[in-house]
């Protein structure tokens, strides 16, 4: 459109008196491949982003899931005129009619926590739905766990429902357990190529009360012993506080049940992880 601001207005409100009260904008990066009337790209990525932001903030109360949107020409616009936060931080996942397959659980997973060093420190990632149920599904739950970005699922009609996954997802209440921001790579696992290191992969967030680290094996070949070893100093933000190394740290772990006492740099376990791509373990770490 000719005026983004005009249009975008006129849209979300024809869409809030349908009931709408919320919008996923896709292809906010193909913007960057074109300018409008000598305009630049990135002039034209500010005009488009002021009107999304005004009017869903109008209509939507800024409701809006910012999708294929990674750009710096995206990102960067938002510096002046973002009240959105929600930001996919990969390419589509497990729509109806795609099979699932370990190579691509493995690199959403992979991907979204190295997207998430750079976009987590402005947005709210979204690590996309998936389906509760079937091989990967207790996976894809911890990982949104730990993710602190939205959860939803992509389960069809024809699709058996996860309810075991998904009640490890709330409390007693029906309210959903998330982490208090977006998840980051732990520093020993950024520069790990996860889907055939033979290694687990780590991530880590916190909570209100703790800090939580995850360990996925992400290995698309099987290998005989793939082993967690976690130490709370893979928790950027205990690292970041703790001011002697031989501060105490209680350690419990979701799957395992291991429960156990550790400094700051002593590692726990370790913990096999012996199925790739199904195998992972959460650990909740509290001083």
């Amino acid at each position: 459109p000719s005026n983004p601001l005009e249009f975008f207005a006129m849209y979300y409100k024809a869409l809030r008196q349908k009931g709408i009260d919320g919008v996923k904008v896709d292809g906010i990066g193909l913007l960057e491949a074109r300018g409008g009337r000598g305009a630049s790209t990135a002039a034209t990525a500010y005009d488009f982003r002021m009107a999304v932001e005004q009017a869903a903030e109008r209509e939507f109360s800024g409701k809006v899931i910012n999708c294929m949107a990674c750009g710096t020409d995206s990102v960067f616009a938002c510096s002046e005129c973002q009240s959105s936060t929600v930001w996919r931080s990969s390419d589509d996942h497990a729509f109806r009619g795609v099979q699932e397959n370990d190579f691509m659980v493995a690199r959403h997973v992979w991907s979204n926590a190295l997207n998430g060093l750079w976009l987590g420190e402005h947005f709210v990632t979204d690590w996309d739905m998936f389906r509760s149920s079937g091989r990967h599904g207790g996976l894809h739950a911890a990982v949104r766990a730990i993710s602190g970005g939205p959860i939803y699922i992509s389960d069809g009609e024809d699709d058996e429902y996860g309810v075991e996954t998904m009640a490890r997802l709330v409390d007693k209440n029906g309210r959903t357990l998330v982490c208090s921001a977006s998840a980051r790579v732990c520093e020993r696992s950024v520069f790990e190529l996860p889907l055939g290191s033979g290694q687990a992969f780590y991530i880590w967030n916190e909570n209100p009360i703790n800090s939580v680290v995850g360990a996925f094996n992400l290995n698309v070949e099987p290998y005989a012993t793939v082993r967690a070893n976690p130490a709370p100093s893979d928790s950027g933000i205990l690292r970041m506080k703790c001011r002697t190394p031989q501060t105490q740290f209680g350690v419990y772990g979701f799957r395992s049940g291991f429960l156990g006492v550790v400094e700051l740099n002593e590692r726990v376990g370790p913990i096999s992880l012996m199925q790739s791509l199904v195998d992972y373990e959460i650990f909740n770490i509290a001083p």
